[in-house]
């Protein structure tokens, strides 16, 4: 009697599965970003747009939670002094300056990545980006929101650096 009890659980879970009821799973979102040259004196937004990932556009509404992000990069410093670099996310994208970047109210800081040696290039893989995120709340905000932000690299003092990365987002979906 039990047995077949338990038949009829996983027949009718396999029937509502099917019909869509049930469906939930983890996808992820990859984002890239073109190489993008940044000094000091001229800081310009990289537009992250979600919406234009069919994964994140199909599932928007399904997304039960965001369970990790992660950064792969390849950075270049064109200077002789190493530079930490940094990147902010802002739904403003006319901040020109690193002052108004930097500024709590314009924008959060959402990564702090490794010193970049002088006149070097330093690559993140997957399995060390996650680390380099600082606040993960304020990128979640973002991805649960309309998707679509600016980001903004910078670095301590003088800097003159190309950044080429892709963002991964792991999100949770379900009906």
């Amino acid at each position: 009697m039990m047995k077949s009890r338990t038949m009829m659980v996983i027949a009718g879970a396999l029937a509502a599965l099917a019909a869509g009821c049930l469906v939930s799973g983890q996808i992820t979102i990859f984002q890239k970003i073109d190489a993008h040259t940044v000094t000091n004196s001229v800081v310009t937004p990289i537009l992250v747009n979600l919406n234009e990932e069919e994964d994140y556009v199909e599932h928007k509404e399904d997304i039960k939670s965001v369970d990790e992000i992660s950064v792969v990069a390849l950075m270049k410093n064109n200077l002789d002094a190493p530079a930490e670099v940094k990147m902010y996310l802002s739904d403003d994208l006319t901040l020109t300056s690193v002052a108004q970047i930097e500024n709590p109210e314009n924008a959060t800081l959402v990564f702090v990545g490794p010193t970049v040696p002088a006149s070097s290039t330093l690559r993140i893989g997957w399995t060390d980006g996650y680390r380099y995120v600082v606040d993960k709340n304020t990128v979640v905000d973002q991805v649960l929101g309309d998707g679509i932000f600016a980001l903004y690299a910078t670095a301590d003092g003088e800097f003159n650096l190309q950044i080429k990365a892709e963002v991964a987002v792991t999100l949770t979906v379900g009906k």
